[in-house]
């Protein structure tokens, strides 16, 4: 039996093992369903018209939209070379449009494995923050890890920056590789999500300083030319984009920069500006709901612990963390702008738990008593937090309230899949409509004759598909008509005239 034992705890301690219980996690969080919904609303759909027409117009710089450079969505064009490579690979889906976040998503999770397994020497460790990650419930939720967002990849950037940023002022042997890395990172994350590539900055500046290593870097030659070469990449995009198309650079600079922060952009008003505590108040109301009850016990086990790897890590990770906190808390917010610090949070909480493994371990008790409390401890974890997660993942489904916005597309879906035409037919709908033009695109290029209609507006002798209750009721009272198909909330009406 000793020797099975053995057998079993050696095979585990393989890499091998390791990575595959990693992916395997990462199947059910990450891929497992991924195209299952549709195309969601505002930035993923309009993500993915621009992704479908750059595989049509060939024109790889330049994102457009409706035919037109896009100068509403100002983030360059990484996601989207990303999301035409694989609408090449696979086809033009669901799928290729989220597929990019989701392996991004994995890149992050093993980054997290492989910095825990040979920076501290302790694999387990990295198995536990690549677990809490993946069952993070807002990092799973929309616009992050599984939805076709810049957030995801922005996220493996600024993560990439983190780790090896450190690296490069532990190690003084590798510091111009690790610059390197720092600085693609940089180029990419930029590339991907503009500004938010350089949010950690202040806190590398700050942890610098407080470390005594500010003169250390800054007499460091190599750091100049790896700020030329980002300014140049950088820079160069930019001005490229300008040159294409006039009055970019002036749209980046009030939608992307100082004044949508400061919530005075024209095209972006929030009404929570002055909520400090927002980010705080989602993260322990649900985004981060079971590990939120864990963070603050980490916090303050970690304050105490002996071992100086552990202690100078966890304190660099806490300062980024907080500065980050900082810059999105002043500023005008999105629930998903907490994304970058979920990584973090993962390696900080897995320290904190392998210090009490280790604490409770020790204690003058039997030992199966330890090791029972230890497995009770860890199964009540898996359950919760898989119970969170679930329905984002491997047990997801439409949320009831959602047929109404999403009524449409199913339909639309439906044809596609089902290789059937659509013959004339106006799409009535009131709100922005980025995620129902992706699918009208893509039946009009087989030859369906879909088009936008106002639903105050509508023709005699027309047929209109419509699934919001506003403008199914006003169809229904305002015209002579026929209900001629009715499924997910959407119904196609034949007009026939006003009744006004």
């Amino acid at each position: 039996m000793k020797s099975v034992t053995n057998t079993i705890l050696k095979q585990c301690q393989k890499s091998w093992f390791q990575y595959s219980i990693i992916i395997l996690l990462a199947f059910f969080q990450l891929f497992c369903k991924l195209d299952y919904l549709p195309i969601q609303k505002w930035d993923e759909g309009k993500n993915a018209v621009s992704a479908y027409e750059m595989l049509q117009n060939k024109n790889y710089l330049v994102r457009h939209y409706e035919g037109e450079p896009d100068n509403w969505g100002f983030k360059p064009p990484l996601l989207t070379w990303h999301q035409v490579v694989i609408m090449k690979l696979i086809g033009v889906n669901e799928l290729a449009v989220r597929l990019p976040s989701a392996i991004y998503a994995l890149f992050t999770v093993l980054l997290l494995f492989r910095f825990m397994k040979f920076e501290l020497k302790l694999p387990s460790l990295g198995i536990v923050a690549a677990y809490v990650l993946l069952t993070s419930y807002g990092y799973l939720d929309r616009h992050i890890a599984r939805t076709g967002d810049h957030d995801s990849m922005v996220v493996f950037f600024l993560t990439l920056q983190a780790i090896y940023f450190y690296k490069y002022l532990k190690y003084k042997d590798k510091r111009n590789r690790y610059l390197a890395i720092v600085t693609l990172a940089l180029i990419f994350g930029t590339l991907t999500k503009s500004v938010v590539a350089l949010t950690f900055i202040p806190g590398f500046l700050l942890y610098t300083i407080l470390k005594g290593k500010l003169k250390y870097v800054l007499q460091h030659r190599q750091l100049y030319l790896n700020m030329f070469i980002y300014l140049l990449v950088v820079l160069g995009y930019y001005l490229y984009r300008e040159l294409n198309a006039p009055g970019y650079l002036s749209a980046v600079w009030e939608n992307e920069l100082l004044p949508r922060y400061s919530n005075n952009a024209e095209n972006y008003i929030y009404d929570n500006l002055k909520e400090y505590f927002y980010y705080i108040n989602k993260l322990w109301e649900r985004r981060l709901v079971p590990w939120i009850y864990l963070l603050p016990f980490s916090i303050i086990t970690l304050f105490y612990i002996k071992e100086e790897a552990f202690r100078t890590l966890y304190r660099y990770l806490l300062l980024i963390c907080v500065g980050y906190l900082v810059i999105i808390s002043l500023g005008a917010k999105n629930i998903w702008y907490d994304a970058p610090m979920y990584p973090l949070i993962a390696i900080i909480i897995a320290m904190g738990i392998y210090q009490w493994v280790r604490f409770i371990l020790h204690f003058p008790a039997k030992i199966y008593f330890r090791w029972s409390l230890v497995i009770l401890i860890g199964v009540s974890l898996i359950y919760f937090s898989v119970d969170v997660t679930k329905k984002l993942t491997f047990a997801i489904s439409e949320k009831q309230w959602a047929y109404e916005e999403q009524g449409i597309n199913y339909f639309l879906r439906d044809n596609i899949r089902n290789e059937q035409n659509i013959s004339t037919m106006g799409v009535a709908y009131s709100g922005y409509h980025s995620h129902i033009r992706f699918y009208m695109n893509l039946l009009n290029d087989s030859g369906s004759d879909l088009y936008f209609v106002k639903y105050k507006m509508l023709t005699p002798n027309s047929m209109v598909i419509a699934s919001e209750n506003m403008v199914k009721e006003y169809i229904e009272h305002n015209y002579n008509c026929t209900k001629v198909f009715e499924k997910y909330s959407a119904a196609i009406y034949r007009i026939d005239d006003s009744r006004k």
